[in-house]
């Protein structure tokens, strides 16, 4: 549950731009949220107030009972995805953000989080396809730019990742996600065979997260970048070091 945190941060916003109620905010409800019971959209409410407070098994309760009322709550069926998605349910996750989409094709958080689940898959070019989407509606979300990234270092394509990763960066994910960014310009870097830059950031970030997944990921990186030096271990190093 380590991206919990992150998830609860996502789910509180998009909670307050679509259920909050703040009279400011009422502009950003959809006609699709107007057409729900009352019920459906307080059981919304409540599930972001048990997400909040870390009761995701309380918050699904309430997201399904929302939904059994109104099957077609589009707000409702993203945030579900998107608890779904931060709890690895990558399957059931994949089916709320795809109906939602269905449903009411301009929401942005459920383009951009199916396109995160895509990327999970390893259905890249999918996943490219919805963070474009999703950057129509938010042409400045570091969150865009650092799922591109992603995807585009699972296609290969280890310049664009690079760019995509530093504008992620640039638009205010490096005060969210420092050591994962170190860790996909590592990725990027050693693909472009910038070894030496590689083997800094791969370095940068293990001494913010020494532990973990990712961790014994940056070390392969830096195992694989070492023994491309030596003469007959030339090959692609960054391969399949790709980052969720």
């Amino acid at each position: 549950m380590r991206r919990y945190g992150r998830c609860v941060a996502a789910v509180l916003f998009f909670c307050v731009m679509t259920a909050g109620g703040a009279a400011a905010q009422q502009t950003t409800i959809s006609v699709n949220t107007l057409r729900v019971p009352e019920k459906s959209r307080d059981d919304l409410r409540k599930a972001c107030a048990k997400i909040a407070k870390r009761d995701v098994a309380g918050a699904l309760k309430d997201l399904n009972s929302s939904l059994e009322r109104a099957p077609e709550f589009a707000d409702a069926l993203t945030v579900r995805g998107l608890v779904r998605l931060q709890m690895g349910e990558m399957d059931d996750a994949k089916a709320d953000l795809e109906r939602a989409l269905e449903i009411d094709p301009e929401q942005a958080d459920a383009s951009l989080n199916l396109g995160t689940v895509y990327n999970h898959l390893g259905r890249y070019d999918d996943a490219m396809r919805m963070l474009a989407r999703a950057e129509t509606h938010r042409a400045n979300s570091w969150q865009c730019a650092y799922q591109m990234a992603q995807a585009l270092l699972g296609k290969q394509d280890y310049a664009a990742a690079l760019e995509a990763v530093n504008r992620a960066a640039s638009l205010g994910g490096e005060k969210q996600l420092t050591a994962p960014l170190h860790f996909v310009r590592a990725t990027a870097l050693a693909g472009l065979k910038q070894y030496p830059e590689a083997t800094e950031e791969a370095e940068a970030f293990l001494t913010q997260q020494p532990n973990g997944p990712l961790a014994e990921l940056a070390k392969s990186l830096l195992q694989r970048i070492a023994s491309v030096q030596r003469p007959g271990q030339e090959g692609s190093v960054a391969a399949a070091l790709t980052i969720h």
